[in-house]
């Protein structure tokens, strides 16, 4: 994790879970308005609490789907769990990944590699962060949109084989 000023914590953390459910809403066919402000809610309150217990956030709000199921349904759904626990997986990769680049886009534009200067820059580095992360997500909805009937293709042929065995 990156040492960055409260609020930029704050923000990073609200883009990150804004991230995460979103396209868990999106993934399980619930993402209409109504959800989406709730996203956004959760988000705010969940970038606030990042701030003061960090990257267990994550955990966190994996155990409060898992147990938000338990409650709901008496017991627990493995294909929603299974996609919140890979969007999460993959949220961390992309956190690393776009805390680097954006060190590295810092570096380029001032020159800079001293911790005590890249702090100084959090502003701007939570900014770059937060723009790569919105490319990268159109990024991935264009592939999805591209490969979108093989990939429901793929769904049929898995569904299918299930059916058999």
């Amino acid at each position: 994790m990156l040492s960055i000023e409260f609020t930029d914590a704050f923000y990073q953390g609200s883009v990150c879970f804004f991230t995460i459910l979103v396209w868990y809403y999106y993934l399980i066919g619930a993402l209409n308005k109504r959800a989406l402000v709730r996203v956004i809610v959760m988000s705010l309150l969940l970038g606030a609490g990042s701030v003061f217990v960090s990257d267990i956030s994550y955990l966190i709000v994996v155990a409060a789907v898992m147990v938000g199921q338990i409650i709901r349904y008496h017991r627990l759904d493995y294909a929603r769990s299974s996609i919140m626990i890979f969007l999460v997986n993959i949220q961390v990769i992309m956190s690393n990944i776009l805390v680097y680049t954006s060190r590295w886009i810092i570096l380029c534009a001032y020159g800079t590699t001293s911790e005590q200067r890249i702090y100084h820059y959090g502003h701007m580095v939570v900014l770059c962060y937060v723009v790569v992360m919105g490319i990268m997500n159109a990024l991935i909805i264009s592939l999805m949109k591209k490969y979108s009937s093989f990939i429901n293709a793929m769904i049929d042929k898995i569904e299918s084989v299930k059916y058999l065995v």
